[in-house]
């Protein structure tokens, strides 16, 4: 094989240690439900459900410790055990896990009383919400590196904003006609403030080739020295549509946290006090 073809040689993803693991957990368990059916009935309170949804309580809580990891990462960091993407990993693949467990665990039926009714719902709404959050996780950083050439902090968007706006007004107030009234008039009202637009889930840009195309317009008939500044305003405006980008498809992410957090914090504890009222009452 010449060195040419080498380089062209396309190397299959190998599963890394924690996916095989739950590979073969997904397995046994499979081979522990098949014996179920066969052996015994399909029960939450016969030995084998017990099984199932102790595995699942353990599963959970396993996984709540991702949380835990983030709180310790100066002493995570130098332990390997510890490393970001094997916990995201466990926390992901652990979680579908627990979803088929406590559909075991219930004998795929619907639970009767508040309590099992509540665990139920919240179990489904924890796992599925940690799917949605892993797909954003995976999509929007890809969405914001690719036709983005700026990072920023999602937090300090909005002062960052204000810093752009008066850094405008300062170049328009120097310029003359036509770019004062250009800037005045098309610059400036997209600079008030940070703007969430639907757009930015279909063009990163935020429609900016339509702006682009009445600069280079306007450009056609400047001097040399006012087509620098009109530049210099347009360099203020793509930066302000990128922060807009930011702040649209940083959003969703911290939103999916409120929706995924506190219930599976809920659902943590009525687990406690589910298995609390099995063994004591």
């Amino acid at each position: 094989m010449t060195e040419m073809s080498e380089k062209h040689v396309i190397k299959k993803r190998e599963s890394t240690p924690i996916q095989r693991f739950f590979i073969w957990i997904t397995l046994l368990t499979a081979a522990v439900f098949v014996l179920n059916i066969i052996l015994s009935d399909l029960r939450a309170d016969n030995g084998w459900g017990l099984f199932y949804g102790a595995f699942a309580a353990a599963l959970l809580l396993l996984a709540a410790l991702l949380g835990v990891r983030r709180r310790v990462m100066r002493f995570s960091s130098r332990y390997s055990f510890f490393k970001a993407e094997p916990w995201r990993e466990f926390h992901l693949y652990g979680g579908a896990l627990f979803l088929l467990l406590m559909l075991m665990h219930s004998g795929f039926h619907l639970p009767t009383g508040i309590l099992n009714g509540c665990l139920f719902a919240l179990g489904l709404w924890t796992a599925l919400s940690g799917f949605v959050g892993w797909g954003l996780q995976k999509w929007i950083p890809k969405m914001l590196t690719s036709g983005l050439s700026i990072e920023v902090n999602y937090d300090r968007i909005p002062e960052l904003v204000v810093e752009i706006r008066k850094r405008a007004m300062e170049q328009i107030s120097v310029c003359e006609d036509p770019i004062r009234g250009f800037g005045t008039e098309k610059v400036l009202p997209v600079l008030q403030r940070p703007t969430p637009r639907l757009i930015y889930f279909f063009d990163i840009t935020g429609g900016l080739s339509s702006m682009m195309r009445e600069c280079n317009y306007l450009s056609r008939f400047l001097p040399a020295d006012q087509k620098q500044q009109l530049n210099n305003l347009m360099s203020l405006y793509k930066t302000k549509l990128a922060m807009d980008a930011h702040y649209t498809l940083q959003r969703p992410l911290r939103l999916w946290l409120y929706a995924h957090l506190p219930t599976s914090m809920v659902l943590l504890v009525l687990v406690v006090i589910h298995i609390v009222s099995v063994f004591y009452f």
